[in-house]
Formats: structure tokens, C-alpha cells, sequence
């Protein structure tokens, strides 16, 4: 690497050393902003996980998560304990990792499902992109054989109505029949919607702006919780809550003001879900064996 590069290094994680956040288990008051009690509460144990990017709770067990690795890698999803512990991982059949940046879990009528967004796009310049929807597999043992495998029940191909974006921010809203995007290098960020269905037709969807996201940069992760009241955003030095105050047919709950959520950050953390109940987060970073966080939320939301 040339000298100048090797300096403008230097000067980056000089510059990402004085932003972040310091590093504690304590609670991190800032600004007098709201703030969660988190605590490390395992690592990610399963091997293959070494550039996690997207994480949801399972639908249909309160101790299981599911997560996903970055572009690269084999099209699996891993079942994750809500301790780290590894539980193995199901191959999803008929889909390919172009760039994986983010999964969400929902109900919808009898059925729990996976949303698994192939949405990555640093440069911007993807015709189409790709959202994959699966039956959430259930884990019947201590982990899952070898060879298990899972079929997509639908995959939403898509475009945004005014050009490429690049997006690691991936959440379904069930209450309002929505897939919502949220772009990460336009500044501020704006969210997308789709619209949540099972049976996609032959034409590419057209994801269509909602608004922008006032106050935050860079965003990795977003999710809603099960409940359809709260909603959080993930970016590399903070995690920011949005409190739905009234549920109204087409309003995006992202576009209200936030809660800025501080905890002990992590390096390139890119991962983020509610827990089952709707009261705590998980938050996980690329890399092997990551830290798992979990922030309990309670004396934060109403």
C-alpha cells in the first residue's frame, strides 16, 4: 500500500476512534438522550458466521434467532440461541447470495416466514435486486442435520422508482402489509416500500419512496418488533428507536422523530432484531465468534 493510502488509514481509524462511543457494560447515558441496559450475553459460536450481516428472532421459538452472512458466501441461514450457541444451519434451495444484508421474521395468517433481502449494492449500479421469503424452519432437535434445506416460497425481484440504491436495512411491517428498505449512503437515508406479498407477479415490483430518516447516517440493520409498535435502526455507532404512536393506513413508522439507543458498540456492527416479546434488542457485528448484546428495553418504551 502506497505511503499516502497507509496515512489516510491511520487518519480513518483516528477520526473512527474519537466518534464512537466508548466501550463499557455499563449503560452509556448520552446527551441525555433514552439509553437500553445491555449486557453481552454470549458470543456467535457457529464457525461459519464470520461476516454476519442480518439477524431476526424466531416466530415459533422464544430462544432461537436466525442470521445470515454477508456476499460470498453459500445461501444458508443459521440458527442461532439467543446465548450465541450454535444450532446448526439450513441451505435455502433456488437462491443465491449475491449480497445478503439483512433478514426479517413475520407472521402472516396460519404461517410464520423468513425474509431474506439480497439488497446490497455498494456502487449502486444493480438492475434488480432480490428479496427471498421462506417458511421459518423449526428446529425439532439440539440443532439441525447437515443436509437441511429449506424452498423459497416466493422471491420479489424489484427496483427502486428513481434508480439503484444500495440498502442493509431490511423490516416488514405485518400491520400495514409492507416490506420496507431503507437506503444507507444517501444522506439523510430514505425508506422504500414494497408490498408485502406471497404470490409476486413476473414483473419486477417497484419499490417506492417513503421519505427520508432525519438525524442518522450509514444505517446496517433495522427491524420492527412482532407487536407493530416500535420499531429500530441500526448505524456503526448507535441504535436509534421510533415509538408508533398511532397506526395509520400508509405512514411509515420511521419517518417520526427517534429515541437514540447507546450501549457498549461494537466493531462493524451490522446486525440488529427485537427480541420475540418486543422489549429488548439483539445487536451482533461482523466477524468470528462476535459478541451478542442484548439491551433491554423496558423502562425505555411506554
Amino acid at each position: 500500500m502506497p505511503w499516502l493510502s497507509w496515512r489516510l488509514f491511520f487518519l480513518t481509524l483516528f477520526f473512527w476512534g474519537l466518534l464512537r462511543p466508548a466501550v463499557c457494560l455499563a449503560d452509556i447515558p448520552a446527551n441525555g438522550n433514552q439509553h437500553g441496559h445491555a449486557r453481552r450475553v454470549g458470543k456467535i459460536a457457529a464457525a461459519g458466521l464470520d461476516e454476519l450481516s442480518g439477524l431476526a428472532a424466531s416466530q415459533c421459538n422464544d430462544r432461537l434467532l436466525w442470521a445470515i452472512n454477508d456476499s460470498g458466501h453459500p445461501p444458508l441461514i443459521f440458527a442461532v440461541g439467543a446465548n450465541g450457541a450454535d444450532h446448526g444451519y439450513v441451505r435455502v434451495t433456488g437462491a443465491r447470495n449475491q449480497d445478503w444484508e439483512d433478514i426479517a421474521s413475520f407472521s402472516l395468517g396460519p404461517g410464520d416466514y423468513l425474509l431474506i433481502a439480497d439488497t446490497g449494492d455498494n456502487h449502486s449500479r444493480r438492475r434488480q435486486c432480490s428479496l427471498y421469503i421462506i417458511a421459518e424452519p423449526l428446529l425439532t432437535g439440539p440443532r439441525f442435520d447437515p443436509g437441511a434445506t429449506v424452498g423459497i416460497i416466493a422471491q420479489i425481484r424489484f427496483t427502486y422508482e428513481d434508480g439503484p440504491r444500495d440498502c442493509e436495512a431490511v423490516a416488514v411491517d405485518v400491520s400495514q402489509h409492507k416490506i420496507l428498505l431503507l437506503t444507507k449512503r444517501t444522506l439523510p437515508p430514505v425508506v422504500y416500500e414494497l408490498p408485502l406479498v406471497l404470490t409476486p407477479g413476473p414483473a419486477p415490483a417497484v419499490a417506492r419512496r417513503c421519505g427520508p430518516v432525519a438525524g442518522i447516517t450509514m444505517p446496517t440493520a433495522m427491524d420492527i418488533s412482532r407487536q407493530a409498535d416500535t420499531g429500530a435502526i441500526l448505524t456503526y455507532n448507535r441504535a436509534y428507536l421510533f415509538i408508533r404512536r398511532a397506526i395509520q393506513p400508509g405512514s411509515s413508522i420511521f419517518l417520526q422523530a427517534p429515541k437514540a439507543v447507546t450501549f457498549p458498540v461494537l466493531w462493524q456492527q451490522e446486525a440488529l432484531c427485537f427480541g420475540k416479546n418486543g422489549r429488548f434488542l439483539y445487536i451482533s457485528s461482523e466477524g468470528r465468534f462476535a459478541p451478542l448484546l442484548r439491551i433491554d428495553l423496558t423502562h425505555v418504551l411506554p
